[in-house]
């Protein structure tokens, strides 16, 4: 009796604390409001910084510099201090630019030496610059050779253009060229239709990563160009593209908030401010979404964070890079002279935003660590009705940070190549701004700031949680004082008074004998709203983990809401509930009940076999403890190995007898139960063997077969039911084991079933369902134990 009250107490002060704590955290933690984004900001930053004044931005021009000071100016009139080289804003560096002429040359020359046609850089043609691409003064013949290049003789094409097909130009094609001494590769990317819409003739590109040796020149032409190459019958074309690699002085920038952590994390929120810079006849690249938009999602979101008046769990660190056009320049110089401990950062960096695209908006991670933040994002976007695509990155500024052992994630609208000219603000979708803004603040409030406030439930449900919480207190409150001074008096009456009266003693059972089932379904529900994809994992000395406890809680609370409103189930959906809940209680029930008789009955009659033999032999005793400590997957897989022994034996046999659907689980779930029984039989006997009623029987001359068979099976039944919900905890445990296994598709396989399909409303009844028959099977046994021992029935009375 000690105990369950000791058991009671305990599981009041959880749930006292689980409510107190429900109830008072929104008040202990931190508050971010998030309405006070203005997407119109966002849209004006992308608008002034991809306009004619900045120039395209190109790292180390004028245009950059300009870009410089107008985010520095924007942090400074927020009161955002610097967070770069010796306070400042800035991380000065060196980078080596790739400059392409702006007034190229590319003209088709007739057999007069006429010119008959021209072409506009990023409009017809466009120059790569890598793999071994280059600058050419050239004037002589070109050759079209569309997609099979390869299999002409490499003596046509020496000091030739060639004209092929390909999607990419890789270097073992430059090289082949460069080998059959040939000037220079143009190349139509032909299978466009068959990937994603990447307009590179058009686009700008100034990578010159693994470039070595000879270069030649090597570019992309329109689909137009091409078939007017193929037709024409001028034997000449002249180009002249001049390429330089200066070293250009350029730097990155940094702004910060201090956060309240004192283990001195650190989270990067990234943009970049570098663009592509001048094209030709005066054209320039705006940038707008690649990557004015991220820059400026940054800098609304440094506004909202600094207008808090809370201060983040990590220091923040606001980071525009430069240079990264350039072979990631910017931040591949932060990386190796970094300002901030590495093993401390995470990064989150804003790409391309803005373009809308099929995918829609997406998040990359890198493949470590990165996709434990990006998968509690696209969770928590999910709850705000934020479609997010999550895909692990395997290149790019993510890959730079993943290799010094940063976490990473980068959102990005689409991998579309957008370096051209059409990159303008007007085509900027402002609901995709809005989109990657709004995902982004969302896991700033709830996972930076931990703002786990309830916002979710009505006003009626946290009064019923502050009347628990009340009616908890002044329970403890009464039964402590009543426990020390039963006559000191309280509003008047005494507290032995107040303790016994029927208010308290009605709410003392509500407490300990209601609240507790109520706190078992809530955590039923929490269970089964748990991610089946929960990971978890030690990153720069804390625990991260890929799913929201706050999320969980929250549609825990929902559920249980929609639950209790039944107007919310359809007809078809609540019959369908019924319906799994029906079939799989059948087959459950089914199995259990066999199981119990079966393992009963043999239980019991080899128990007493084995107290009859048992001054003959211990054996059988010693195989029964060593069998019963088998783990009992053992036992299952045993049973299947000689299953399948047995079917491919007996094939004819397996379709007649029931033996995967039925006999087997029973077999199997019936094992180690009928080892407790038959243990439990020859304890009871040898309990009843030394007392007086056995010895006089003995004296009468009753045989050791008629004592043990006839004489001692009531003293065994009442020794066995006694026992019985024990057995049923034993069979209801190892049914987990047998239903999977065996595919029985009992309430234990399809609650493991629904629960990896995250199938909530069907997991949770079915769950309860499992209880109640639990509940029924115990508790009915312990009745039958008192109904049939007159000794329990006078130990009632």
């Amino acid at each position: 009796m000690k105990n369950y009250l000791n058991f009671k107490k305990i599981t009041f002060g959880i749930i006292f604390v689980f409510i107190l704590v429900f109830l008072l955290r929104p008040y202990l933690g931190n508050e971010f409001d998030d309405k006070d984004l203005n997407i119109d900001n966002i849209m004006g930053h992308v608008e002034t910084l991809s306009s004619s004044i900045f120039q395209g931005r190109l790292a180390g021009s004028q245009g950059n510099e300009k870009a410089l000071d107008y985010v520095k100016d924007h942090f400074e009139s927020l009161g955002i201090e610097g967070g770069g080289v010796d306070d400042s804003y800035f991380q000065p560096f060196s980078v080596l630019m790739s400059q392409i002429d702006q007034t190229p040359i590319f003209h088709m020359i007739d057999e007069l030496g006429q010119v008959t046609k021209s072409f506009e850089m990023y409009e017809d043609y466009s120059i790569a610059l890598s793999p071994n691409g280059g600058g050419i003064d050239f004037l002589g013949e070109y050759i079209v050779l569309g997609p099979d290049f390869l299999r002409v003789d490499p003596s046509v094409i020496k000091g030739k253009i060639v004209i092929i097909e390909r999607n990419r130009i890789t270097s073992d094609i430059v090289s082949y060229i460069v080998d059959a001494g040939g000037k220079g590769v143009l190349s139509n990317p032909y299978s466009i239709a068959f990937t994603r819409q990447i307009r590179i003739e058009e686009t700008k590109y100034l990578d010159i990563s693994g470039k070595a040796g000879e270069g030649i020149l090597v570019g992309y032409i329109t689909t137009d160009l091409y078939r007017y190459l193929e037709k024409s019958s001028d034997p000449e074309m002249r180009i002249k593209i001049n390429v330089d690699y200066p070293i250009v002085e350029t730097k990155n920038f940094f702004a910060k908030i201090d956060g309240k952590s004192k283990e001195n994390d650190i989270m990067i929120i990234s943009a970049n401010i570098d663009g592509l810079g001048m094209g030709v006849s005066n054209h320039y690249f705006p940038g707008a979404s690649n990557s004015a938009s991220g820059l400026s999602i940054m800098m609304e979101v440094a506004r909202i964070m600094k207008n808090q008046d809370t201060l983040p769990y990590k220091t923040i660190i606001f980071a525009g890079w430069n240079g990264q056009k350039q072979q990631l320049s910017g931040s591949e110089f932060y990386i190796n002279n970094s300002v901030y401990s590495l093993d401390k950062t995470t990064i989150i960096h804003l790409d391309a935003i803005g373009n809308v695209s099929p995918e829609g908006l997406t998040i990359l991670s890198d493949p470590v660590n990165g996709r434990f933040i990006s998968e509690k994002i696209v969770k928590l976007a999910d709850d705000s009705g934020l479609h997010l695509n999550h895909r692990i990155s395997n290149g790019g500024l993510l890959t730079q940070f993943s290799d010094k052992f940063v976490p990473g994630i980068m959102f990005l609208d689409s991998e579309k190549r957008l370096d051209s000219y059409e990159d303008r603000y007007l085509n900027v979708d402002k609901k995709s701004l809005e989109h990657g803004s709004l995902a982004l603040l969302n896991y700033i409030k709830r996972d930076l700031y931990k703002d786990v406030k309830i916002d979710y439930l009505k006003p009626y449900e946290k009064m019923i949680l502050w009347l628990l919480l009340l009616g908890a207190v002044i329970t403890m409150i009464v039964a402590k004082g009543y426990a020390k001074k039963p006559y000191a008096k309280l509003a008047g009456k005494s507290l032995e008074n107040l303790y016994f009266s029927r208010p308290l003693l009605l709410i003392r059972k509500f407490y300990t004998n209601i609240v507790p089932y109520i706190f078992a379904i809530f955590m039923l529900v929490v269970f089964a709203n748990i991610d089946t994809d929960l990971n978890a994992k030690m990153i720069n000395g804390n625990l991260e983990s890929n799913s929201s406890l706050w999320l969980i809680f929250k549609r825990s609370f929902l559920y249980i809401r929609g639950m209790l409103d039944l107007s919310a189930f359809e007809n078809d959906s609540l019959g369908e509930i019924i319906k799994v809940i029906y079939h799989a209680s059948k087959l459950s029930v089914l199995l259990v009940f066999s199981a119990l008789m079966l393992s009963t009955t043999i239980g019991i009659f080899r128990g007493m076999v084995e107290a009859y033999r048992s001054k003959k032999s211990k054996l059988g005793s010693l195989a029964t403890l060593v069998f019963f400590s088998i783990p009992e997957v053992l036992i299952v897989l045993l049973v299947l190995y000689l299953y399948i022994i047995f079917v491919n034996a007996f094939p004819n046999l397996k379709n007649i007898l029931p033996l995967n659907d039925f006999i087997l689980p029973l077999f199997t779930l019936s094992i180690i139960p009928t080892i407790y029984v038959s243990r439990m039989t020859l304890i009871a006997i040898e309990e009843e063997m030394s007392k007086d009623y056995v010895k006089n029987e003995k004296a009468k001359g009753f045989s050791r077969k008629k004592i043990i068979f006839v004489e001692l099976l009531p003293a065994v039944v009442f020794k066995i039911v006694d026992v019985m919900p024990t057995i049923v905890t034993m069979l209801f445990s190892n049914m987990i084991i047998v239903e999977y296994l065996f595919n029985y598709q009992g309430i234990l396989y399809y609650l493991i079933y629904l629960y990896n399909r995250q199938d909530v409303t069907r997991f949770v009844p079915l769950a309860l369902t499992l209880g109640l028959i639990y509940i029924v099977f115990t508790k009915g046994f312990q009745f039958l134990a008192k109904a049939i021992n007159p000794l329990k029935r006078r130990e009632v009375s």
